[in-house]
């Protein structure tokens, strides 16, 4: 059989053999054919899928090797010495075509379709010792897998990338940092406060000394503690922190700026959950003011803005105006990406929650199921967003005493958050305790509600 294989790559032609040479170290997963549209390697393709030995999708977004011809080159071909050209070669190619930012939702699917590739082939460049693009791929991929939830994965890609920049004496350049900032943050979403706080405020010290006490990216590493700080009760000086990086950042890029924008929103939330809402709101006004001329008044960003707003309204109990400012971003959300998109899912639920706070459950619980089954379409059954998809439809089923209907949707909620965070984290505490409530509603003893919940993390544990 491995002759007849040799026999079929013999008979290749010479650029066919070298783009075999590259796939090879791709996983043996779909390649997506977007790395190849307009490139003289799809002619190659070709020749493989007339050798028998490619398989394309139906609609030929993707295609697969023959097994036995994508690892010929790992054992038959490759020299024995020094870094393979066509792993390098690989290296460009993923680097090229993959699309940045990884963390901006229009980019979430052929990010998904690269994610094995980018693992695999950064996996062998970091065996060999290979810094760059190394490291800005596995960043990239940490980063996509926070999005969707692997967050274990995506920690550690984040420590794959620094270790590799350490032991080739890179661990000073901006790269090694900008994977550091990003591991703070994950281990914020984690609830891993210490060890993010310590993280955050090394990446802080490296920015001050290195660049400057007024460089725009201070401003972003101020503001990122200013988050963990605000975690952990500490609203005093994580609001210090949040009027320093916003002082930074008006003085950089001037007070019209997107930036300054997402700080006087940042700022503007913190104000908000501490009750100052009159302090609150004419931040997030002008933040919104400052998206629609930069961005225009139908955009996703200026989206997000009406929908941090509708919000305050809704705490300050002006219902009309929130539900208007809501259905708007909703609007934009779905003329822009879709009605199926992460986005509108976000802007369905907050819908959903102020129909609820309104007494319409009815259109609510439909508005509910949308925003569930969205983001069970764009991240999967078991992302923390779901997670809260799930808790606020069985709330709103409790409410209506609906209480056979509510339990599983909460029980299930309970054990996708126990799979990702741990027990300790708000999220899972909260869903934890509004299940306590439910089942001592449904007439369980406080000793029966603690076996279930035992049952669910362990259930949840033995999942992984």
């Amino acid at each position: 059989m491995a002759r007849s294989y040799l026999q079929i790559y013999q008979g290749l032609s010479e650029p066919t053999r070298a783009l075999l040479h590259r796939l090879h170290w791709f996983a043996e997963h779909p390649i997506p054919s977007f790395l190849f549209d307009g490139q003289p390697d799809a002619t190659y393709l070709e020749e493989l899928h007339q050798a028998q030995v490619l398989n394309w999708q139906e609609d030929r977004t993707t295609f697969t090797l023959d097994r036995n011809i994508h690892s010929l080159p790992r054992y038959a071909i490759l020299p024995a010495d020094g870094i393979p050209e066509s792993l390098i070669e690989a290296l460009g190619l993923l680097d090229q075509f993959t699309p940045n930012p990884p963390d901006d939702s229009s980019n979430l699917e052929e990010w998904t379709s690269l994610a094995p590739h980018i693992a695999a082939v950064a996996g062998s460049a970091a065996n060999q010792s290979i810094p760059e693009p190394t490291a800005k791929l596995l960043n990239g991929l940490g980063v996509h897998l926070t999005v969707v939830g692997q967050w274990n994965a995506s920690e550690n890609f984040y420590h794959q990338g620094l270790q590799l920049l350490e032991a080739t004496g890179q661990q000073t350049g901006r790269r090694y940092w900008a994977i550091k900032n990003n591991l703070g943050q994950l281990l914020q979403a984690t609830n891993r406060l210490e060890e993010a706080e310590s993280v955050m405020r090394s990446v802080l010290k490296n920015d001050e000394e290195t660049l400057s006490a007024e460089d725009p990216n201070v401003a972003t590493d101020l503001m990122n503690l200013a988050s963990l700080l605000q975690d952990t009760n500490r609203v005093e000086e994580a609001e210090h922190l949040m009027r320093t990086s916003l002082k930074i950042d008006e003085d950089y890029f001037g007070p019209e700026h997107a930036k300054v924008a997402t700080d006087l929103n940042n700022l503007a939330q913190l104000l908000k959950n501490t009750a100052r809402f009159e302090e609150a709101e004419p931040l997030m006004r002008r933040a919104l003011a400052i998206d629609e001329t930069n961005h225009g008044l139908n955009q996703p960003k200026t989206a997000i803005r009406l929908n941090n707003l509708a919000q305050l309204l809704k705490a300050t109990h002006r219902l009309e105006e929130a539900e208007a400012l809501t259905r708007r971003a909703l609007t934009i959300f779905e003329e822009s990406y879709g009605p199926q998109h992460r986005n509108v899912a976000t802007a369905v639920n907050n819908l959903a929650l102020l129909l609820q706070a309104t007494n319409r459950g009815e259109e609510a619980e439909l508005l509910l199921h949308r925003a569930l089954k969205i983001d069970q379409d764009s991240f999967g059954p078991d992302h923390p967003k779901v997670a809260t998809r799930l808790n606020n439809l069985a709330s709103l089923l409790q409410s209506t005493n609906r209480l056979e209907e509510a339990e599983p949707l909460m029980r299930r909620a309970l054990k996708v958050l126990s799979k990702c965070s741990e027990a300790s984290h708000p999220n899972t505490q909260m869903v934890s305790n509004n299940y306590r409530s439910l089942l001592s509603e449904m007439g369980l003893t406080a000793d029966q509600i603690e076996d279930k919940l035992r049952a669910i993390v362990a259930d949840a544990v033995e999942g992984d």
